[in-house]
């Protein structure tokens, strides 16, 4: 029990940085298939 309520809020956190990433990548992904769909309707 002790041990849970310490590993608590860093399980948290990388959660929290988990998602972070995760939602950049879907952004970063996004915006590169925009990038290339635009780039091919503009060649």
């Amino acid at each position: 029990m002790l041990n849970h309520n310490i590993s608590s809020p860093n399980l948290l956190l990388t959660i929290d940085i988990v998602i972070v990433i995760h939602i950049f990548s879907k952004l970063f992904l996004l915006s590169c298939c925009v990038m290339l769909f635009v780039l091919k309707n503009f060649l």
